[in-house]
């Protein structure tokens, strides 16, 4: 049974099974035993015995198990997958759900695979098996499939044997979930915000990508043990740039944002300036005089506003985010396969942490990162985009910070601190020390002031900023004779092909939608089942193309989630046949407001290649 098991793991599932081969850290004493009835069982010995199934009839407890658990979504995930008696009893009774089994023990799973046939589950289209115990990942993954895959809620379900075995990771499965999802309600209010400005943006700068930029591949983990000194634009800022003036060869430092021209204003360059946001005011990073003979090396997302891109006189570098469909899209076109993404957090201090990691440094080291109105103030005095308290538009947020006292925040300030609190919980073998002596304390930091930090550190024997620039230079000589220019070029004639079909179809789906919902609301609902399908017929047309599938969907998936979810919220409300004709006008109030989204994106999305080309 286990070999037949197996053979379906590697086809199915080949991650899962490979990952079976490598070293368990679980101290897990187990026992294979049969029930009363003569079931297969697994006896857990911990403080006391733990029985994975009731020791009597592991059929009956499925039972009484799915009937004290409400399934009222379409999406069930079940922590525990144990010997499968629950499994089999949701299936019975829920075949059209679909079911994702969190399994974070590869004891228990292997014990499975001995002693059931599992054969069944694992090529079941509409299950889908997760074998970790990182609850953070898990999290994030749960997140990508709610979203790619329309769901708007889940039921969260345990076995109970899981609950006492893994109580912890319970727990922490729990917290994770509810910490994702609040940030993927947050990135998706971002997206509905700055969809345009990203899209529109990538398509004016992949034209450079690989031409006068390089990929931050060249510069993994050529800091190794380097301290990293992130630098953000808060207010406490202003008290440590004289220290950081005088002892600046102590770190590699790394601006975040508008942090770089703080401190380009007080004659400290950094090594790096991170820059990530599409917003037309980060021009103003770049367009003072105190900016343009930085020693600076760009590192830039393709979002990021192109004509500051521009602006920047100094060496860029493109950096792909974890989550970047437009750079993927571009890169299988134009043959590039080896690219590393790198984890993007909604901040540019976020980011900056994880370049930090990635680059090598093992002592990651935090200024001007209050997250908070310190002293009324958003941003440090000199910041490109300083802004008073009053005159940021925003919720407010009374917490306590670092030292106990009351200080304003806000929720994307929140966000931002719960991404850098789950980093760190990630990367323990990475210490995380806060200098910034102010604002909101982030749990896993060591708060230090920030004068012992720099006593305790010694000067670096070599000249960054060299390294990074003969880093730079071999990296461009070995892409020059790689011809991404015309690759390039030809990428953006195929994507404005297709992109110009696709809108099209998709003013065509619209017009339709708009004329069909005026109709439903003076009460004309003849034909409108068959004139619906023939919306749906352009709908399936417009998904077949590549650009819709790699570049457009991933964009607009989350606010079009989110309309779909407040449709069907209010359409569930309605119960009656005579609020039916409320319900179709409820469902295409929805469609025309996800397809008017869609056919704006598609616009904005042309509208670059046409100004990047200069049609």
């Amino acid at each position: 049974m286990f070999n037949e098991n197996i053979k379906y793991l590697e086809k199915f599932y080949p991650e899962i099974y490979y990952n079976l081969n490598s070293t368990q850290d679980e101290e897990l004493i187990t026992e294979e035993v049969y029930t009363r009835d003569s079931h297969k069982n697994l006896k857990i010995k911990l403080n006391s015995t733990v029985y994975l199934h009731s020791n009597y009839c592991p059929y009956n407890q499925a039972k009484k198990w799915l009937a004290t658990n409400e399934c009222t979504s379409n999406l069930l995930i079940v922590v525990g997958g144990g010997y499968y008696y629950h499994i089999e009893e949701l299936l019975n009774k829920y075949p059209e759900k679909k079911i994702i089994i969190i399994e974070p023990s590869k004891i228990i799973f292997n014990s499975a695979l001995r002693n059931v046939d599992i054969r069944q589950f694992i090529k079941n289209n509409n299950l889908f098996f997760i074998m970790s115990m990182d609850t953070y990942n898990i999290s994030i993954l749960l997140a990508k499939i709610l979203i790619n895959k329309g769901f708007q809620n889940f039921d969260l379900l345990i076995l109970p044997s899981y609950k006492v075995i893994f109580s912890d990771f319970y727990n922490d499965l729990c917290i994770n979930i509810t910490e994702t999802l609040k940030m993927l309600r947050c990135n998706i209010a971002t997206e509905y915000i700055h969809s345009q400005k990203w899209m529109y943006n990538h398509f004016r700068n992949v034209l450079k990508t690989n031409v006068d930029s390089v990929n931050v591949r060249n510069y993994n983990g050529v800091f190794n043990n380097i301290p990293a000194l992130i630098v953000a634009a808060g207010p406490s800022l202003e008290k440590q740039l004289k220290l950081l003036k005088g002892n600046s060869d102590k770190f590699l430092i790394i601006a975040a944002g508008s942090a770089f021209s703080v401190l380009e204003k007080n004659g400290i360059s950094p090594h790096f300036v991170i820059a990530v946001d599409g917003e037309e005011i980060q021009d103003n990073l770049f367009n003072s005089p105190s900016t343009l003979n930085s020693r600076a090396t760009l590192l830039y997302s393709h979002t990021f506003r192109y004509s500051a891109r521009n602006l920047f006189t100094g060496n860029k570098v493109w950096i792909k985010g974890n989550a970047d469909y437009l750079v993927d899209h571009y890169e299988n076109f134009v043959g590039i396969n080896n690219t590393d993404e790198i984890e993007f957090g909604p901040s540019c201090a976020n980011v900056a942490m994880t370049i930090a990691k990635y680059m090598g440094c093992r002592k990651i080291i935090f200024i001007g990162q209050d997250l908070a109105y310190t002293n009324e103030q958003l941003y440090s005095k000199g910041a490109a985009l300083y802004k008073h308290m009053n005159h940021d538009i925003g919720d407010r947020v009374l917490v306590k910070d670092q030292y106990g006292k009351e200080v304003t925040t806000k929720t994307a300030f929140i966000v931002m601190k719960s991404f850098f609190e789950q980093y760190i919980k990630q990367n323990q073998n990475v210490e995380f020390i806060n200098c910034t002596e102010g604002g909101l304390n982030i749990e896993g930091m060591t708060n230090t002031p920030f004068k012992s930090l720099i006593d305790s550190l010694a000067c670096i024997n070599f000249d960054i900023f060299t390294h990074i620039e003969d880093i730079f230079k071999k990296s461009i000589k070995n892409i020059s004779n790689s011809d991404f220019s015309k690759r390039n070029n030809y990428y953006m004639e195929y994507v404005r092909r297709e992109a110009q079909i696709v809108s099209n179809l998709s003013k065509q789906r619209l017009n339709r939608t708009e004329l069909l919902y005026l109709r439903i609301k003076e009460g004309l609902i003849e034909g409108l089942i068959q004139e619906f399908e023939e919306i749906n017929t352009l709908t399936n047309e417009i998904e077949e193309y590549d650009i819709h599938k790699g570049a457009i969907s991933p964009i607009v998936a989350a606010y079009m989630l989110s309309i779909r979810q407040n449709s069907y919220n209010l359409m569930s409300q309605l119960c009656t046949e005579n609020e039916l004709l409320e319900k179709y006008g409820i469902l295409f109030e929805g469609l025309k407001k996800q397809y008017t989204y869609y056919d704006l994106i598609v616009t904005t999305l042309l509208s670059a290649i046409k100004a990047e080309r200069g049609d």
